[in-house]
Order: structure tokens, then sequence, then C-alpha cells
């Protein structure tokens, strides 16, 4: 700290203070391979120094602005080289040790925050773990490998001829020969630490050189990629009418002027300047800083472009600059669209198609880097895979900062759920295979905050005397669309916690012992306030209770032996209506078998069909009287008569009428699969079943694009009439 005018020796809070008020780019950089030397991984001293200097080496967003940085000094050492003659450098060179350095140090310093194996100084062993989190491709990780070794045994050689450190190749003819002997054959250490030997074709001076260009070529390309210059995007810029937007003495009539050019409506004309010219008076009252200007003078011209060049820049417009907006003050996430030209376009198409999308964006600006990989968005993982995608996400947090780890379940939710938009919007995915995607990633978040959970809980009070290893005996239902698997962009989630308790007990092996019912009530309280702990990342979901027994009256957690005594005895026929969409997210497989089967067994009782009817048909026109649309012109595609409503009642009375004489009824949660069951026993037919289906699927997948674009569920009452009153004819049927 400090250089030559700073202290030989600082205490921690200085080194801390230093760094977080002072500490430069190139110092970053520097840090990155320094490590305390004869370090005792049990001494505090060693953890807490580590602790104190990570944040400044290791950002926990992804930060963009090392590239420019590192472009920067690079620049300044090949003015270096040109000056002082050191083209055949064999480290400041072009393609030569300090560029492979630059690009390893580049994803540490960028991605180095977030991914834990990153935060190393081997650079041998950085390649491997960049290579698998595919920042490079398998041929450029091996190439720069072997790159590096030749290298570094080409640098070796030239420092022991004369005992020197330099690296720049020899001119007489003697040390070129000792550097072709040295080269031609040598012995080094493989991946699992045996000596190997490498062969090159070198024989003459001229062959040494040509294999040390190859390797230096194959690095310049990796590089010119990663970091290179950005003077072709510059002069791609320089015919840009909007390269002056943000000078100060730019007028309305230039404004205009472009808008003409770019053939915008002129009705328009007026509403898109004044959104422009806030936008720029909003910039006056922005700590910005020099970088953060140069950065957005940068964007804006070619951003302004390709708005104005979209068929939707009336709504394109606004989301986007409010996306700018939101990011002024955080350069870095500038500089992620400045560099990246395909993640900004990438954002432009899903924000003209995605009001949701970019108030995402807007709200968590860390989303952006996953717009970095169109093929990410087109080919989102399978959705069984979510939860082992999550254990891995979280594998690479500090697993010693429990803020940072909660900021991560909410981190990943909102990624998946940007790349589920994504490939909805582009097409990749339809209307079931989004509701499954969505089913499947809240309910490996389930999975993580009921262990966390756990953990925390278990910490304090131990673990129910009763239990066996790795067991829980906790099980957490799913209702509504998380039980029928058809989630939805903006859903909650409905939930239900029981557990098994054939005996009564007490807690062990913690600070405190409670009984075991309070141990399951403090369970499900830390799991509530885990998924409704509003951090800078947001809330992961909102949590509904209510459908538990007793509703809002009753206990937060029930046993299982009370919660079928009360299906069987208390529930009221909404309640059994929802029970039909209604299964286990969580939980030991024993206990899932329970619970299907008092499910199945409430579904199957024996009922008075007609007093069912009854109440169905009540409980519908209560809640069409007190949610549904009351204008004639408009048809809300969920409440209103002939919609999505409608279609789960009748699926949910097919199952309670029929599943007494048929159990098997009962074996579906979802109503697709409801409607195919009753088809194949012959409660409906074929062609109703598939009627069914289809104007089901059709009324969600509305439903889903209207949330996309931040809309109500509501369109105008021309559309759907023949689905509507196939519905109508069905609900007649079987209620009238």
């Amino acid at each position: 700290p400090f250089g030559d005018n700073g202290a030989l020796a600082l205490s921690f809070n200085a080194m801390e203070q230093y760094y977080q008020e002072q500490g430069r780019d190139w110092e970053r950089y520097a840090m990155i391979k320094g490590r305390i030397l004869g370090a005792d991984a049990h001494d505090p001293n060693v953890s807490l120094l580590r602790r104190l200097l990570r944040p400044f080496i290791y950002r926990r967003y992804i930060d963009f602005s090392v590239i420019q940085s590192l472009r920067d000094m690079k620049n300044k050492i090949a003015r270096e080289v040109r000056r002082r003659g050191l083209e055949d450098n064999i480290k400041l060179g072009a393609g030569g040790i300090r560029e492979i350095e630059f690009i390893v140090q580049v994803f540490q310093l960028i991605r180095g925050g977030r991914e834990i194996g990153l935060q190393r100084h081997e650079l041998l062993k950085l390649l491997p773990e960049i290579e698998k989190l595919q920042l490079i491709s398998t041929q450029q990780c091996e190439d720069l490998r072997q790159a590096y070794l030749f290298l570094r045994r080409v640098e070796n050689v030239l420092q022991a001829i004369n005992d020197k450190q330099t690296q720049l190749l020899p001119t007489n003819e003697l040390d070129r020969q000792r550097l072709i002997a040295a080269t031609a054959l040598f012995t080094q250490w493989d991946a699992n630490l045996q000596p190997t030997e490498i062969r090159y074709p070198i024989h003459n001076w001229e062959s040494f050189y040509l294999v040390l260009q190859r390797h230096q070529q194959k690095v310049r390309s990796v590089f010119d990629v990663l970091i290179g210059d950005n003077n072709d995007s510059e002069d791609n810029n320089s015919n840009n009418d909007w390269n002056d937007f943000l000078d100060n003495d730019f007028q309305n009539e230039e404004l205009e002027q472009i808008l003409i050019n770019s053939g915008i409506t002129e009705s328009d004309h007026e509403a898109m300047i004044e959104k422009l010219n806030q936008f720029r008076n909003s910039l006056t009252h922005r700590p910005i800083g020099v970088r953060g200007q140069d950065v957005l003078a940068r964007l804006m011209p070619g951003l302004l472009l390709q708005i104005f060049q979209h068929d939707a820049y009336l709504t394109l417009l606004p989301r986007m600059l409010n996306i700018v907006e939101k990011i002024l003050t955080r350069t870095t996430y500038l500089e992620l669209l400045v560099e990246n030209p395909q993640a900004l376009s990438q954002l432009i198409e899903l924000c003209a198609q995605s009001n949701m999308i970019a108030e995402q964006v807007a709200r968590h600006p860390i989303l952006l880097d996953e717009l970095l990989d169109r093929n990410s968005l087109l080919n989102p993982p399978p959705f069984e895979q979510y939860a082992n995608e999550l254990q891995q996400y979280l594998l690479r947090l500090p697993q010693d900062d429990e803020e940072q780890f909660i900021n991560g379940l909410r981190q990943f939710k909102q990624a998946t759920l940007l790349r589920v938009a994504a490939a909805d919007i582009l097409g990749a995915l339809p209307v079931m295979k989004v509701s499954d995607h969505l089913t499947f990633l809240a309910e490996a978040i389930i999975n993580a905050v009921v262990n966390l959970a756990w953990q925390q809980v278990t910490t304090r009070f131990g673990v129910p005397e009763h239990l066996q290893e790795q067991q829980k005996g906790f099980l957490v239902i799913g209702y509504g669309k998380l039980g029928g698997i058809e989630l939805g962009y903006k859903s909650d989630l409905d939930l239900v916690f029981l557990y098994d308790h054939k005996q009564t007990g007490q807690t062990v092996g913690g600070k405190k012992t409670i009984d075991c019912n309070q141990f399951y009530l403090r369970l499900a309280q830390k799991i509530i306030s885990i998924f409704s702990m509003n951090t800078s990342a947001g809330i992961l979901y909102e949590v509904d209770m209510r459908l538990r027994p007793s509703g809002e009256a009753g206990p937060l957690c029930s046993t299982l032996s009370a919660f079928e005594q009360y299906q069987h005895n208390d529930a009221w026929t909404w309640e059994t209506q929802a029970l039909v969409r209604a299964r286990a997210v969580f939980g030991e497989a024993e206990l899932r078998a329970q619970f299907d089967h008092i499910r199945q067994n409430v579904l199957s009782s024996v009922c008075d069909v007609q007093k069912l009817k009854r109440d169905v048909r009540e409980m519908r026109v209560k809640m069409y009287e007190h949610l549904a649309n009351t204008d004639t012109d408009k048809f809300n595609i969920k409440k209103d008569p002939g919609g999505i409503t409608d279609i789960e009642f009748i699926a949910q009375y097919l199952v309670l009428a029929n599943a007494p004489q048929n159990q098997a009824l009962t074996y579906w949660s979802d109503n697709v699969r409801i409607f195919d069951i009753m088809a194949k026993y012959g409660v409906i037919s074929l062609q109703h079943a598939e009627q069914l289906k289809q104007c089901y699927v059709d009324l969600r997948n509305r439903i889903h694009h209207l949330n996309l674009l931040g809309l109500p569920s509501i369109v105008k009452a021309e559309e759907f009439v023949q689905e509507r009153e196939f519905i109508r004819e069905i609900w007649q049927s079987l209620f009238d």
C-alpha cells in the first residue's frame, strides 16, 4: 500500500481501509497472485486477513470493467515493446506469457467472486476450472497449457544461460544452439505428476522459431477474442447519427431529424423526444464518474440505433432506458453490454417481447450475465436436473456466508426464470414444458430451503430423538399450481407442512432441548422466514399457507395422523377439491407413500354426488361474484365462465364423483393427465378429454405470454369464443 511512500508493515485494519478506499485495478491483478507465506490453516489471523482482502480481489458481481483495464494495460505494454524493440520478448510480446496470464486473470477477476474454484494461484490448475465452466473450449485450454509450458521452458533456459532475469531471445549463435537443444526434447510432469518426454520438430533456429510462433499465434487468437482491442466496434459506430446524443449542446431539432432519418412515424416523435430528454436530464443528477461517462458514451449510440430499428420501439425505448438508468452507477454492467454486443442484441430482443424480463433485469442487473450465451437460452437444462444444478451452484459460494447463500438461492431462481422465459419467447419451449421447468425449479429451491432451515434449527435444538440418521420425518405438500405441476411465471407457492410423530418425545444433541411438536413448528417458521426474507436479490417466493387444516386458525405444521383425521371428518368440499391437486414435493419416500395413501383414501371416499354438485356449483358462483370480470367487453381467462377455473373445477368434480368406484382416478394431480385417465376409464369421451386439454393448454399459453408482457390475464371478449362455449356446455352437462 502506497508503494515506496507506504509503511513496511500495516495493521489489518489499515490494509482493509487502503484497498477499500484507494486500491487500484493493477493492485487487484497483483493481489491475485499474492498468498500468505507459511500460512497455517488453523491460525485465525490467516482466515481473517483472507476474508478482509477477498472482497477487493474477487467482486461478488460479474465485473466486466476488468476487460477494459487489462486491455489498457496490455496496450501500454505493447507500446513499450515497440518503443524498446522487445518484439522477441517471450513474456511481453504478442502471444507471450503475459497474455496467457491475462486470459486466466480476466476470468478470475470477472467471475472469481461467484466461482470459488477460480480463487487460487496456480495458472495450470486454473485452466481446467475455466474450461469446466465452459468459458473456453477444451482445445483452447490445451493450446494455452502447451503454449505456457513451452514458453516457460524457453524462459527458464534463457535465464539459466547467464543466470540473468531475461525473456529476450538470443542473437548469438551459441545461445541459440543451447535453446534449440533444450527445447527439442525435454521432460515435464504430466497431469498425474509423472515424468513425460516432450518432443518438438526443432532442428535449427528457423524450426525453433516456427514452433514458437505457432504457440504464440494460438495464444493471441484466444487473447483477441476475450480481451483484444475495441477499435473495430468504434469504427462501426463512426457513422451513427446517435454519436452526439449525450453532448450538452444536442438540440431537439437534431433529435427530430434523427427520428425522421430512422423512419419513425411522425405522430410518435413528441413522445420519443420527451422520453429521450427525460433520460438525458436524469444523468445530471447521478454520480456516474469519468469512467462511467466514457462507457455510457460508447453504449448509447449503438443501443439507440438498435431500438429505433425495431418495430416495437414505442415500448422498447422506455424499457431499455429504465434498465440503463438502473445500472448507471454500476459501470461494470454498462461495460458488460459494451463488451458483448450479442448480449445487448439479446436483451433488446427479449425486452421487446417481455416487460417482465425488462423489469427483472432492471431490478437485478446480475441477470445480464445470463444473456452472454444464446445457446444456453435456447437450450435450458432438463428440468429434472435443477436440484443438482442448484446444489452445484451453491457449492461455488463460500459455505460460511449465510447471507450470500440465501442470496445465491434467489439469484439461481431469477437466472433460471430468465432462461425459461427467454426459451419460451424464442419458441424453444411449449407451454407445458414451461410449467414443468418452473415447477421443478420451485421444488429444487424448496429442497434447498428445507435443508438450510433444518441445519439452522438442529444446530440450536438438536434433532427429534425418534429419528434415524438421515431422517427428517418432515413432508412439504404442494397444492394448487405447484401440486398440479402447472406453475406460471408469477405463481406463489401453496404449501402445507406435515410431520411424522407417532410418539411423544424431545430433541437431543442441541444447545437447548424442546418438545418435538415445538421443533417442527420452529422448522416451519424458519422455512417461511427464509422464503420471505427480502434481500438485495428480492424474495424467493410468496408462500400461501391457508390450505392447511383449519386454515389460518390452524397450526403451521400438522402430524400426518391429524391431517388424515381432519380430511376425513372436518374438511369442507372445497378443501377436498384442493386435495385433488396436492402432492408431496419434499420428504422421505416412506412418508410420501403415507401421504399418497391418505390422499387416495380421502378422494375415493363415498360421497353424496348431488351434494357434491351443489357445493362445487355454489363455490364457483361465489368465486365468480367476488373475483370475476364485470366488463362485458373483456374476458378474464382465469376467472370468468368458460375459463381456467371452470376447467379446474370440472377436473376436480370428475375425480371426487367417480373415484369411489375406481381409486385409480385419484392418481394424477395435474388437469391434463386427469382428463387422460378419465377418458381411459370411460368417465368422459376421448373427444371431450382432448378438447378440454386443448382448451386448457391454449388458455394457459395465453396467460403465460400476458405475464411476460406484464399484463393481466384479461383479453377482448371476441377471443376464445368457441373454447368458452364448449367449456360451458361441459359444465352444464355436469352441473345443471
